[in-house]
């Protein structure tokens, strides 16, 4: 009897660490992009964004690199993942130095540009998905980046700890079980 309560506590406590955990960064290796669709893979992640308004964004953000690649210094990549849910935030960092007055005022008005120190501004480009486990080859090798891409990922997931478990089952019955098992049932 000792054993069943054994096991099907094991079985309930493993329930509640189901759900993996992404690392705190990721080094994207490859990327496919159509018109309506980002497929982002690192080694062991595929991050997947086929939402509606993604077109809208990629032209914002067409426009506007070819407005200011001149300009732009690098991008900061961010995941906010809340379950298998993703939120991807791209940040343009452009060097206002490198600006005109009219490019700046289009900056700040059009792309909603912050401005961070030192003089440059964060253009940040949105948009949301999923993640799963790479599917083996499903990106040929024309889709590696030359250079990868390291993204920062905000895991917000509520995963329970195995210990709370415990918690959750009240002891009593459990002892009384016990007592049931090995000798008199009071």
């Amino acid at each position: 009897m000792l054993k069943s309560v054994m096991v099907a506590l094991a079985v309930f406590l493993s329930g509640c660490v189901s759900q993996p955990s992404l690392p705190a960064n990721e080094t994207i290796v490859k990327i496919k992009t159509t018109d309506d669709s980002i497929v982002a893979n690192s080694a062991q992640h595929s991050y997947r964004f086929f939402r509606s308004g993604l077109r809208g964004e990629f032209l914002r953000y067409k426009t506007f690199y070819e407005r200011y690649q001149k300009q732009i210094l690098g991008v900061r990549v961010n995941f906010n993942v809340n379950s298998n849910e993703v939120v991807a935030e791209y940040t343009a960092i452009v060097d206002g130095s490198r600006l005109d007055e009219a490019q700046r005022q289009r900056l700040t008005t059009e792309y909603r540009a912050t401005a961070m120190e030192q003089g440059y501004y964060g253009v940040k480009f949105q948009t949301d998905g999923f993640w799963t486990s790479v599917i083996k080859d499903e990106l040929d090798d024309s889709t590696t980046l030359k250079t990868p891409i390291v993204v920062t990922i905000n895991d917000k997931t509520k995963v329970m700890s195995p210990y709370a478990g415990v918690l959750l089952v009240p002891i009593y019955p459990l002892v009384m079980m016990y007592g049931c098992a090995t000798g008199r049932c009071i």
